[in-house]
């Protein structure tokens, strides 16, 4: 997917009904980020939204069928997006 189209689908999900900001109030010093499933560095910002959505009982919608992947065992945490 080219960036373009990625930033097409990101503002169509703005525009859902559904959508629905969250706070960025997870503290790292609460250990909630599943650090014990990345593979490495990289992964950290995906581990984090996808605790944050975990916290607030809310799903992350996401273009990343490799990270929707990783978290399958945790039904209704992740959607991916087409």
């Amino acid at each position: 997917m080219t960036p373009d189209a990625a930033f097409g689908v990101l503002r169509q999900l703005l525009a859902d009904p559904r959508h629905q900001f969250v706070a960025d109030d997870l503290s790292c010093t609460d250990r909630v980020v599943r650090t014990d499933l990345m593979a490495g560095a990289h992964q950290i910002t995906d581990r984090y939204l996808a605790a944050l959505a975990r916290q607030h009982g809310i799903s992350l919608a996401t273009l990343d069928e490799p990270l929707v992947k990783s978290l399958a065992g945790e039904s209704g945490l992740i959607e991916l997006v087409h």
